[in-house]
């Protein structure tokens, strides 16, 4: 008996060992036909999937294309509609000057707000029409009109919260200079409704002074510095003044959308200048 189980062992064993190339051969026949047909399938899924996302693709530039389209007809509309006060006012702020009135310095400030709105306004018709309106068109300008033409449009700023504005002209500074008058006129306007909104019956300054790039005094550098005895910024909101629709402080409900200061930050860039900041609450910003 253990000779016989012994003998069907190996034989149980022959039987299997040789099985196993038989199983192998057979495999290997059927092998390239199922890698094509698998194969063939994921490239038949992933053809599938790519029309899916082009129609879809397809689909949302469509429905963005709509959206740009009604935005700007929008724009359009607004700002067309705009401009018709705009003009009366400009026409009336004329009139003041003209009749030889005792406001008639008032009727300058209005006159120089209008037609900076009206540049505004103008600059959202060119974007309707799919130009570019984020550039620079620098031109000669007189620096002292561009500084008194400043100072009084932050004066009236400055009396809506009681706040006294003062202008510091430190050493000499070229008569003419050229950039774009009205970038720099909305980035200092800017700056200075955002100080005047954060300080009551305080003091703001702007300080203005200029360094000679070269001998021959044709390039200058200017700086510009305003500085206000207002609430101040906490440090934890430092990061994020300069970011599109950021109020820092809005349990206070200041006016405004929180877009002031990422413009300024905008054409300052597109300057090439630098704007820096420092703030103390309870205290003041510089």
């Amino acid at each position: 008996p253990q000779v016989l189980d012994r003998f069907r062992v190996r034989v149980l064993v022959s039987i299997v060992v040789r099985g196993r190339p038989r199983q192998l051969r057979v495999d290997q026949r059927h092998t390239p036909r199922l890698l094509w047909a698998e194969r063939e399938a994921t490239q038949e899924r992933l053809e599938n999937a790519v029309a899916t996302r082009t129609r879809e693709l397809r689909s949302a530039l469509e429905q963005a294309d709509g959206a740009i389209r009604a935005k700007s007809d929008f724009l359009a509309r607004i700002s067309h509609d705009l401009r018709t006060p705009l003009t009366s006012i400009i026409g009336f702020a004329d009139l003041i000057q003209a009749d030889g009135r005792e406001d008639a310095e008032r009727g300058r400030v209005i006159r120089r707000s209008a037609n900076h709105m009206l540049g505004m306004v103008n600059d959202l018709i060119d974007y309707a029409r799919g130009r570019e309106a984020d550039t620079l068109s620098p031109q000669p300008v007189y620096t002292y009109a561009l500084l008194d033409a400043v100072s009084q449009h932050g004066d009236a700023l400055a009396n809506r919260s009681a706040n006294e504005l003062s202008l510091n002209v430190v050493g000499d500074l070229p008569p003419v200079i050229e950039l774009d008058e009205q970038r720099m006129h909305q980035v200092l306007g800017n700056l200075l409704d955002n100080a005047a909104k954060f300080t009551n019956h305080g003091s703001i300054r702007l300080t203005v002074s200029a360094d000679p790039v070269d001998s021959t005094q044709r390039r200058w550098n200017l700086r510009f510095s305003i500085s206000d005895s207002g609430c101040g910024i906490a440090v934890v909101d430092h990061e994020r003044v300069f970011e599109p629709f950021v109020r820092v402080g809005e349990h206070n409900h200041r006016p405004g959308i929180g877009l002031g200061l990422s413009i300024v930050k905008l054409w300052t860039d597109r300057m090439g200048a630098t704007l820096t900041f420092d703030s103390t609450p309870g205290i003041g910003t510089k």
